[in-house]
């Protein structure tokens, strides 16, 4: 995830909107993340295995 700042909203419809976008951009982060830890856990089964 980035540090960029994000500009205040000045109503409550738009603070939801950017909670549902900010959770959108969370939710496809995760999904990416699982395949790397997946195959670190399977090399470092293996690597204490042999």
């Amino acid at each position: 995830m980035t540090d960029a700042s994000v500009p205040s909203p000045s109503s409550p419809r738009e603070v939801l909107s950017s909670l549902g976008e900010l959770t959108r951009r969370v939710r496809s982060a995760q999904r990416g993340t699982w395949f790397p830890l997946l195959l670190f856990g399977v090399l470092t089964l293996g690597g204490i295995s042999t």
